[in-house]
């Protein structure tokens, strides 16, 4: 159906994944860091100095926004702990799907954004 009124306001959105992060691992156990540049999304298993690696990795970058602000998921595996400005602001657990976080009355300016994610070595089934 065509009406000739508008049914509701659009929100501004931004995407944000489309730019690169800075990416590092934050447990050593099985050799050095890694720290670089990553796409958003990505799948780190897929990464050469990455294969095997299970743990712990941080996605950061800054962003610049203010007011009421929500910050959508559409998915992180298997665990995700998102930080404003050093605050936690969301946990996730379920991998691959959706979430998200609403924040009210941001200042003005620059942000730091990040998401600590977690993929825990799988058991195998005892026979």
């Amino acid at each position: 159906m065509v009406r000739s009124f508008a049914t509701h306001a659009i929100r501004d959105s931004r995407e944000i994944s489309s730019s690169l992060w800075d990416f590092k691992t934050l447990e050593t156990a099985r050799g050095a860091e890694v720290s670089r540049k990553a796409m958003v999304p990505e799948c780190w298993e897929c990464s050469p100095d990455m294969r095997g690696y299970r743990g712990r990795a941080q996605y950061q970058r800054d962003i610049r926004c203010s007011g009421n602000v929500r910050l959508e998921f559409k998915g992180v595996s298997h665990t995700a702990e998102v930080y404003l400005d050093d605050r936690l602001i969301v946990s996730h657990y379920n991998a691959y799907t959706p979430f998200s976080a609403v924040l009210k009355d941001l200042s003005q300016g620059e942000h730091c954004l990040k998401v600590v994610c977690s993929l825990q070595q799988c058991s195998p089934e005892r026979t």
